[in-house]
C-alpha cells in the first residue's frame, strides 16, 4: 500500500487506515500515491492529523 512511497516521506500510515485509503483512491480513480499527496499529506501539514483526512 504505498510502502515505498511512504517511506520515502517517513510517513508511516496507521494499519487501520490502510482499506480507507485503497477504498478512496478506487472511488476517486486515483492512485494511492496520488490520494498520499493531493489529501493525505496537506490534511496532515494543516490538522497534525491523519485519522481526519476522510471525514
Amino acid at each position: 500500500m504505498g510502502q515505498k512511497y511512504c517511506k520515502k516521506l517517513n510517513l508511516e500510515i496507521p494499519h487501520e487506515l490502510h482499506a480507507e485509503i485503497k477504498k478512496q483512491a478506487q472511488y476517486r480513480n486515483i492512485t494511492i500515491r496520488k490520494l498520499i499527496l493531493r489529501y493525505i499529506l496537506p490534511n496532515i501539514v494543516k490538522n497534525k492529523n491523519i485519522y481526519d483526512t476522510f471525514n
